[in-house]
């Protein structure tokens, strides 16, 4: 299940990205939250294209910004979701998470026009 990721390439990706948030958060709320969406994707690229740290950043962004009516709606849909499974004592979050992530590979995969099951 984990092979032909490269996990190095993930954790500079992560490292890039919790930076670039937490500066995002100090400046102002808004910019670390256009940080967040606009790098959702960044994982899949990396994992599904072999794309390197800063090539997957860029390619999350390019396709945010090209599917970003769509994204705007799912990502709402999603923190609704975040929200009912944490108003349920937190336990709803052990439904919610796996959902979310999974919605979200999934709309990746649909929005990129590929087969969603291999």
């Amino acid at each position: 299940m984990f092979q032909g990721i490269d996990f190095v390439q993930v954790v500079i990706a992560s490292l890039i990205l919790a930076v670039a948030t937490i500066v995002g958060i100090v400046l102002c709320v808004l910019p670390g939250l256009a940080v967040m969406f606009l790098t959702a994707f960044t994982l899949h690229f990396i994992i599904d294209k072999q794309l390197p740290a800063i090539e997957a950043i860029k390619a999350s962004i390019s396709f945010v910004m090209a599917n970003a009516g769509t994204l705007i709606v799912f990502f709402l849909a999603c923190l609704a979701a975040y929200v009912v499974g944490a108003l349920l004592c937190g336990v709803g979050l052990l439904v919610a998470i796996p959902v979310v992530v999974i919605a979200q590979a999934y709309a990746y995969r649909t929005l990129r026009s590929e087969q969603v099951v291999a």
